[in-house]
């Protein structure tokens, strides 16, 4: 082979090589890094009713462009599991040498009953940036497995809760003196445990009593507490009324509760005692029937629920109020009958009211006023974009960042800002959301709004066309 013809060969390969190394359709791009998702369990055995912790790390090679995407709860048989309340933890680390941000959240599991428990893999919807767009995916969880047990003594209880700290009391709403036939005593029963949900506190049950009446009342369940820092408390209240039928002696049963403490590893028991007391017959009643002469020393025959209806009854019809408050009444009919006469409907136009004055603007943002109060920036955020896009016209996109430029001042702008770097992991992860200051400054900021639509005389243009491929808010 002759030296030119090697000398050819050889720069046709160089540039081949050359072609393949700079030719973007024949070299092999770097694949994109992929999110990575974390699954943790604790502890892995547990007692009944004992909270156990669920955590979910998610991370993203750049940043996420959307709140991430929780199941709000996980289908367990035999078994609670919720997305918690408390606020997501933001995550910075290094996974292969490269940079990722993330976001850690929380689910508390609680088992029903003994046994081993297993948690389905739960989907995860994920919006991150690759290279300026907007890559949307869906992660999985790995499945899970713990184990429940009941401690020595629990088996029969019918119910069982952990806690380190647990109270019962009862409180009746009158003094327990100088009662008669048909008065009515309320007595609440509240229960108060740490770590524990108030829907996983035991209900009470109420038996018929001889000589009074038993009446229920549906359990009022409240849980406070789980943000960060803050333990978490469940109160069950279970108030029952008691009318009083018959005279004599009567016992409101007491109450026994058994539960596992945490904190010693041993079952505890707590109670309420027997309330005992003393029912006089009604002297309204007895004296209502006047006995004969001869009757005068003998005993009274026990009052009946008729005769205490009709004495309610007749201190009804002889109370100062009873004819005023009749002829208001009659006055309402008649104006309604002739209202109707007219064609005028007076319960449609109440409720067109009604209606109008529940889907005002000031109505929604009273609920948003309310619902801000200790909220984190995930729920700050979410309550403040449901009055946001009842307040934009023409269903066009709403953006808490344009609403804050055109009307909020800096104090609203750098809250805004916070809220989106926390959430979204684009700032410094010590920035310490508050929410009491953004609060504050939204009220500001829709009064400024309010005086922008009074000055105008074209209300309904207040707020600009919104551009959300500049607003991660939306």
């Amino acid at each position: 082979m002759t030296p030119w013809l090697v000398a050819a060969k050889t720069f046709g390969l160089m540039v081949a090589l050359g072609a393949a190394l700079t030719c973007p359709a024949l070299a092999t791009p770097e694949p994109a890094s992929a999110p990575v998702i974390r699954t943790e369990i604790s502890p892995r055995q547990a007692m009944v009713g004992q909270t156990v912790t669920l955590k979910v790390d998610v991370l993203v090679p750049s940043w996420f462009t959307a709140p991430i995407d929780y199941p709000t709860a996980v289908s367990i048989p035999g078994a609670t599991a919720q997305l918690s309340n408390s606020a997501a933890i933001n995550l910075n680390e290094r996974i292969d040498n490269q940079s990722y941000a993330g976001m850690s959240k929380l689910y508390t599991v609680v088992a029903q009953h003994a046994g081993e428990f297993k948690l389905p893999p739960m989907p995860v919807k994920v919006s991150y940036s690759v290279d300026g767009a907007t890559r949307v995916l869906t992660l999985q969880t790995t499945p899970q497995t713990f184990r429940a047990a009941l401690p020595a003594g629990a088996e029969n209880l019918g119910y069982f809760f952990a806690t380190p700290n647990y109270s019962v009391n009862q409180t009746p709403d009158r003094p327990l003196q100088r009662l008669k036939v048909g008065d009515a005593i309320v007595r609440r029963i509240t229960q108060r445990a740490e770590g524990v949900a108030a829907m996983n506190l035991p209900g009470l049950s109420f038996a018929e009593l001889d000589g009074a009446s038993v009446y229920p009342a549906e359990a009022q369940l409240d849980d406070t507490g789980g943000e960060r820092g803050k333990v978490r408390i469940g109160e069950r209240v279970d108030a029952v009324t008691y009318i009083l039928r018959k005279p004599g002696p009567v016992e409101l049963p007491g109450v026994k509760i058994g539960w596992f403490d945490t904190a010693n590893g041993k079952m505890r028991w707590a109670s309420v005692p027997t309330l005992r007391f003393d029912v006089s017959p009604d002297q309204n009643v007895t004296t209502s029937v006047v006995p004969p002469p001869q009757a005068t020393n003998s005993l009274s025959p026990a009052p009946t629920d008729e005769i205490t209806l009709r004495t309610k009854l007749v201190r009804a019809w002889r109370s100062p109020a009873t004819f005023p408050t009749l002829g208001a009444l009659a006055g309402v009919l008649f104006a309604a009958f002739l209202l109707k006469r007219k064609g005028i409907q007076p319960v449609s136009i109440w409720r067109t009211w009604q209606h109008r004055r529940r889907d005002a603007e000031s109505a929604h943002f009273k609920r948003c006023i309310a619902n801000l109060r200790d909220a984190d920036a995930n729920t700050a955020l979410n309550v403040a974009m449901l009055w946001l896009n009842q307040i934009t016209p023409d269903g066009r996109g709403a953006s808490l960042t344009q609403f804050a430029a055109d009307y909020g001042d800096d104090e609203f702008r750098n809250r805004v800002k916070q809220q989106q770097d926390q959430l979204f992991g684009q700032g410094e992860a010590g920035n310490k959301w508050d929410a009491l200051s953004f609060r504050r400054s939204l009220i500001t900021a829709r009064l400024r709004w309010l005086q922008s639509r009074r000055s105008s005389s074209h209300p309904h243009r207040q707020l600009p066309p919104l551009n959300p491929a500049h607003d991660l808010t939306h």
